[in-house]
């Protein structure tokens, strides 16, 4: 199921506001259709972004939040939305996402929340003819933490030091400590980092 989702978003090494920022070029692709799809590639030719034929492409982005956070569980994602955001002129999204749900347990990927809620949204995506950029969305780094400002989500409890873990979900008056270590964490452990990548590559 992963590397069937895998082979269906484009995914673009380049900060994606910077698209946005690219002035005319004298080859630039404007037509009304975007110059690719969600199943094909983009690359790169020096601070350009070109399809397949070597055509600059611009993209016209917008954010398609609430899978990294559930909050479509009563409203899920309908082809209506992509019509509309094909509609309003963009022809990519960025879409987040939420380690947590892909991999609530270590190496126990959730095939449910991917074929129910990730795969609908790439599908209707692909039928408008718009481009997906995937992102693995946090938000006061991972649900164990429950701050005044709410509780947020990304890493999987797993994935967190014990040390920083311990009592999760954690709404102690040191809750912003935790909060700002767990990152250092991640960054020092090598073992933490590896399983992200495999989360990625999995696929």
């Amino acid at each position: 199921m992963v590397k069937q989702l895998q082979r269906q978003v484009v995914v673009i090494s380049l900060v994606f506001l910077s698209a946005f920022a690219i002035s005319c070029a004298n080859d630039e692709w404007f037509g009304e259709q975007p110059p690719t799809n969600a199943q094909s590639a983009l690359g790169t030719r020096g601070q350009w972004i070109v399809d397949q034929q070597g055509r600059t492409v611009i993209l016209r982005g917008v954010n398609y939040n609430g899978i990294e956070s559930m909050l479509f569980t009563e409203q899920p994602p309908e082809l209506d939305d992509f019509k509309k955001i094909k509609r309003w002129g963009f022809n990519v999204i960025r879409f987040t996402l939420s380690w947590e749900f892909v991999e609530p347990e270590r190496d126990r990927f959730d095939e449910d929340y991917l074929r129910n809620w990730v795969e609908p949204v790439l599908n209707f995506a692909a039928q408008e003819g718009i481009g997906v950029i995937l992102t693995m969305h946090q938000y006061s780094w991972s649900s164990c933490f429950v701050p005044p400002s709410g509780r947020g989500n990304g890493l999987p409890w797993w994935a967190l030091a014990p040390s920083v873990a311990a009592g999760c979900p954690y709404t102690g008056s040191d809750v912003y400590w935790r909060m700002m270590r767990a990152p250092t964490d991640f960054w020092s452990d090598t073992a933490i980092r590896e399983k992200y990548t495999e989360m990625w590559e999995i696929g």
